[in-house]
């Protein structure tokens, strides 16, 4: 496997250059934007992370989501590695959201109600949970803003 560009140009760490950081990332750094500045320790991101559009805390009760049913959404995320849907079990997830395994199920059908979510029955194993039509409603949520945003300052 081809390792990228940029991999492949970095020094090993000797004692000159352990603790060193790449010039891009030296200017977050300086200006405290790194998510273990921001946190407190790069210890908390061992485990990963989540990029979630700062859109997506702006509109979910707009769009009608509980802030259990946003939780869940967010916990579901963190399983989409890539762009096919996720499968965790309701088992995980209530789990890790310290609910039971029927709210997981309630939130889930919840969200499918609503048009949010598509669950994907898979024989034998946990669903998967197509989150195609949130981020569809979340576009559309953020683009009527805009449009709004833009009538308001030409009316102005």
């Amino acid at each position: 496997m081809m390792k990228p560009d940029w991999f492949q140009n970095r020094r090993p760490p000797t004692q000159t250059n352990v603790g060193r950081q790449f010039p891009q990332t030296q200017a977050r750094a300086k200006g405290k934007r790194s998510f273990a500045a921001r946190w407190g320790s790069p210890l908390l991101f061992e485990g990963g992370f989540l990029g979630v559009p700062t859109t997506f805390f702006e509109f979910y009760s707009q769009i009608g989501l509980s802030t259990g049913e946003a939780m869940f959404f967010l916990h579901l995320m963190s399983f989409k590695w890539t762009e096919d849907a996720p499968f965790p079990s309701y088992k995980t997830l209530s789990e890790r959201m310290g609910i039971s395994d029927e709210m997981a199920r309630l939130h889930a059908k919840n969200l499918e109600d609503k048009g949010l979510l598509v669950r994907v029955f898979r024989k034998g194993r946990s669903n998967a949970f197509d989150l195609t039509p949130f981020s569809a409603v979340l576009l559309s949520k953020v683009l009527k803003d805009r449009r709004e945003k833009a009538s308001k300052k030409a009316a102005a």
